[in-house]
């Protein structure tokens, strides 16, 4: 095999494998804070629930726009009476989670809802950037204060994605292609000599 399209090969399967390591399993256990909330519509002073708390796991592929859904949502523990579901943005690693996300990171001010936003939420530094808890009472607070901690799942080591495959095929192909062609030149030039 040429060397140019060896190296060709190699190249080509190397970006490959970069372009999908970016995507992994995430599986990601957060807990967040809210409090300190100021209303921003309605007019019954009933205050919320001060401080919010919640504890979720979250085990999604991060490679792909997610809509909304459940799937892969755990909610663990949580101090207000709602249900959750999520979406996933790659462009801006974030993540919407709410009890009825009406559009793409739209949130519902309906009564009786919350909503949440997740800046970075597959990286190394997570941020909780919004936090709304919409009363029964069609009351809409906002939190002031926002705090967020994540623990990732640990275990082995994983099975390798299959591009990683790939790539190991690819190379193995290719070090076999190398050593017969390496032996062949052997061959005739010991025949030769």
């Amino acid at each position: 095999m040429n060397s140019k399209w060896m190296a060709a090969a190699l190249g080509i399967a190397a970006w490959g494998l970069g372009v999908a390591a970016q995507a992994a399993v995430i599986n990601r256990t957060f807990d967040l804070q809210a409090s300190r909330f100021e209303q921003v519509f309605g007019s019954d002073p009933t205050s919320p629930q001060d401080p919010v708390s919640m504890n979720f796991t979250l085990m999604f592929d991060n490679g792909a726009d997610i809509g909304t859904t459940t799937t892969g949502l755990t909610v663990n523990s949580f101090t207000l009476p709602y249900g959750a579901e999520f979406q996933y943005f790659t462009a801006t690693d974030g993540l919407a989670l709410a009890t009825d996300l009406s559009g793409p990171a739209t949130c519902s001010s309906t009564a009786g809802k919350f909503c949440a936003f997740i800046h970075d939420a597959t990286s190394a530094a997570p941020t909780l950037i919004f936090f709304q808890n919409a009363l029964p009472t069609n009351n809409v607070w906002r939190a002031n204060s926002l705090a967020l901690t994540y623990t990732d799942a640990r275990g082995g080591p994983g099975v390798p994605e299959p591009a990683a495959w790939a790539l190991m095929l690819i190379g193995f192909g290719g070090l076999g292609a190398r050593l017969r062609w390496s032996r062949r030149s052997h061959t005739k030039m010991s025949l030769a000599g």
